[in-house]
């Protein structure tokens, strides 16, 4: 049987979620790199149901591994409400990926963070500390640093503008959806969460990936099948990471340290898709990491 993790008496001061935190992250900026990749000849709808369904095969097989226990009807409502934000997150966030620069969508999106702290101040009562709020601040500083560079230059501005909505939806729906995660992986687990998020996903993608194509879903990506596998292993590695750090942590800090993202996505994007990252980037990104190093600080 799954153990479920248990909450902490006390916010928790432990390095160790950061660090699973970040790494979780890094996991997750390569798959977005992938879709990025998937995008250009691809539907984003399909793309995420894809990525759902050979996640959900991972997740599976972990769930028998390790003996997962039945979820009750009050952890399937639960997660059917959570997932809802999940696959919000995945639509919207696609569609910025596949119309902006990435290091401009992970930019846009990393508001995210900011809204996990207001957002678990009100659903999950949990205290907001003053590090916590300098360290979001600073980061936010660093994302409005990028973003003023990279929206100066845009090309198409009728794309590039659904892609700047689509990316500030995506924030709002991430951070509500990894509130959530914070307080269902504490009730349920890290594996029941995940395998749930993935068999729920699909079971809400499918119907709206045939009405968006008006096919059979995933007709048009039978050949992209050895990336989509990539695609679903690190998108259920990095969510077995983040669901582990969330329910370890309290949602403020870690949300902060989504913005290591911004640094993975500089480093893929060049080494990928030749973004070479301008002085504003880099300005940016030194801030973001400065801002979310404060979160290692251990104050008194």
């Amino acid at each position: 049987m799954t153990a479920p993790v248990k909450p902490p008496l006390t916010a928790s001061r432990s390095i160790r979620p950061l660090i699973v935190a970040t790494l979780g992250i890094l996991v997750l900026t390569v798959m977005d790199a992938a879709v990025k990749a998937l995008a250009a000849r691809h539907t984003v709808v399909e793309i995420a149901l894809a990525r759902y369904l050979f996640g959900a095969g991972f997740a599976l097989a972990i769930a028998a591994y390790v003996g997962m226990k039945r979820p009750s009807a009050a952890t399937l409502r639960a997660h059917l409400l959570r997932t809802s934000f999940v696959v919000s997150t995945a639509i919207l966030f696609f569609t910025a990926l596949a119309r902006l620069p990435m290091t401009e969508a992970l930019t846009i999106s990393f508001i995210a963070p900011a809204l996990v702290a207001v957002f678990a101040r009100f659903i999950l009562g949990e205290a907001v500390s003053r590090l916590t709020i300098v360290s979001i601040a600073v980061c936010f500083l660093g994302v409005l640093v990028i973003a003023r560079e990279d929206m100066a230059h845009w090309k198409n501005p009728a794309e590039d503008a659904i892609g700047l909505f689509a990316a500030i939806g995506a924030a709002f729906t991430y951070a509500m959806a990894l509130v959530l995660l914070r307080q269902r992986a504490q009730a349920d687990g890290l594996v029941t969460t995940v395998t749930m998020q993935n068999l729920i996903a699909i079971a809400y993608l499918t119907p709206i990936a045939a009405a968006w194509t008006g096919r059979v879903p995933l007709d048009g990506l039978i050949a992209e099948w050895p990336t989509l596998i990539v695609i679903g292993g690190l998108g259920t590695m990095g969510h077995l990471m983040l669901a582990y750090a969330y329910s370890q942590a309290v949602a403020a800090r870690i949300g902060a340290v989504e913005y290591s993202g911004l640094i993975w996505a500089v480093i893929i994007g060049f080494f990928w898709f030749g973004e070479w990252p301008t002085p504003s980037t880099l300005a940016g990104a030194a801030l973001i990491v400065g801002g979310s190093s404060l979160l290692l600080y251990r104050g008194k």
